[in-house]
């Protein structure tokens, strides 16, 4: 029987294509579809509002309020809104692992003012300051930031649930980078400073931070432009409450030393983005995870070769985007720019 059809078929289409000079089926109608239009901008606007959770529980919502008459399955959801999307100009697609922070109006507005203002600056003597913890995470393990597998693998590497860590701060030159500064956090290293409760400090505090400034960053800082013949020169640092001491210490420190440093005001909030120091961060990190080191102190005597590697030329690149940073900040009314 189907060699009887498939020869009639065959027939069919020769005696179409003799009459007409074409053998393209007239359209029909199919099957009906399980949403209609306006039941699929439904779904759509209901996975993307995100307070149903996913597509089956989207499937759930349009039966109860009377949408679809039956319970669909979560990819004909998928499958119409995603449809409908492209209909409406745009493309619908998942997004796994928790969400970023979203910035507030109040934030956003306070980067934009930021960036307008401060765009014409000259950036070439100006120091990012900034605190980072190192973790060693992966003894023994390179990491790379790219790898290549078959499709369905995944990237794992053993690793410790409680790396031993290096807390430092240090600061970001045109010229190049400071010293670095050990602080509480580190692991075997023994704080002196005490906190509110008068117990030993496991974290930065203020009076540590008044250490860093005056021992470190100040000195360095006041080394480097030196050198280059720069007296006058503006310290950077987030708005952690900490930093709030630098001012006083600035102050001592130019009276002592005759120098002309300031310290940069109005640093915005929830700006990582826009401190020239954080690339600098990533890029350490990225280096360190890649060695492979066995142990902690192979770890901590490779981070002082990386640091002391990071090269004039890089510092000059990163200054020499700084506007670029501004501007997308400003084109994003605020908002994150992606650096």
């Amino acid at each position: 029987m189907k060699e009887q059809r498939s020869c009639e078929s065959v027939v069919r289409h020769w005696i179409e294509y003799k009459a007409t000079g074409d053998v393209l089926d007239a359209p029909r109608s199919g099957r009906k579809r399980a949403m209609q239009t306006a039941d699929r901008d439904t779904a759509l606007q209901m996975l993307m509002g995100g307070q149903h959770g996913g597509a089956a529980a989207v499937a759930r919502a349009l039966v109860d309020r009377g949408v679809t008459a039956k319970l669909l399955h979560r990819t004909t959801i998928v499958r119409n809104a995603k449809e409908e999307a492209v209909r409406q100009g745009f493309k619908l697609r998942a997004l796994v692992g928790k969400p970023k922070k979203m910035l507030t109006a109040a934030a956003m507005k306070k980067r934009l003012d930021f960036a307008i203002e401060q765009l014409p600056a000259d950036w070439r003597c100006t120091m990012f300051t900034d605190r980072k913890r190192f973790n060693f995470s992966n003894p023994g393990v390179k990491v790379h930031p790219v790898s290549w597998v078959r499709d369905g693998q995944r990237r794992e590497s053993l690793g410790s649930n409680h790396p031993s860590s290096v807390n430092l701060y240090a600061g970001l030159t045109l010229y190049g980078m400071t010293a670095f500064h050990l602080v509480a956090g580190t692991t075997g290293y023994t704080s002196p400073y005490t906190n509110k409760k008068g117990a030993q400090s496991r974290n930065i505090t203020a009076m540590q931070y008044k250490d860093v400034v005056a021992q470190t960053l100040l000195p360095e800082g006041r080394r480097i432009f030196l050198s280059q013949g720069i007296t006058s020169w503006v310290l950077q640092q987030d708005n952690d409450k900490a930093h709030k001491v630098a001012v006083n210490v600035v102050e001592q420190f130019n009276k002592k030393n005759q120098t002309n440093v300031s310290v940069l005001p109005g640093w915005p909030p929830c700006s990582p983005d826009l401190s020239l120091i954080e690339t600098v961060w990533a890029y350490l990190d990225a280096r360190m995870a890649s060695l492979g080191c066995k142990d902690f102190t192979a770890y901590k005597a490779a981070l002082v070769r990386e640091f002391k590697g990071v090269s004039r030329v890089y510092c000059q690149r990163l200054y020499a985007g700084m506007s670029r940073r501004l501007q997308s900040c400003k084109a994003r009314g605020g908002n994150m720019t992606g650096h």
